[in-house]
């Protein structure tokens, strides 16, 4: 398996993995600009490009995108219950 079909795999599962069985809602998007310029996407932020990150091992590079979306979504908490506070 190449490394875009890795990277398609892994965001076909997550996807699957928080979505509603009929829903369309895919926060995990893989966006590839030629032959060498691709990102993950996790609700429209940058969480993985192969410009500064590679894929050593599928469980690795899955472990890292889940991190890097739980802190994305800290992040968005966090700024919500500011908004309570105001």
């Amino acid at each position: 398996m190449n490394i875009k079909e890795i990277i398609l795999e892994t965001i076909d599962d997550l996807n699957d993995m928080v979505s509603e069985p009929d829903s369309s809602y895919s926060p995990f998007e893989f966006r590839t600009f030629g032959w060498n310029n691709s990102v993950v996407l996790f609700m429209g932020v940058v969480i993985w490009d192969d410009d500064n990150d590679y894929i050593i091992d599928e469980d690795e590079f899955v472990d890292t995108l889940k991190t890097r979306s739980f802190g994305i979504l800290n992040q968005l908490n966090e700024k919500m219950e500011n908004l309570k506070d105001d």
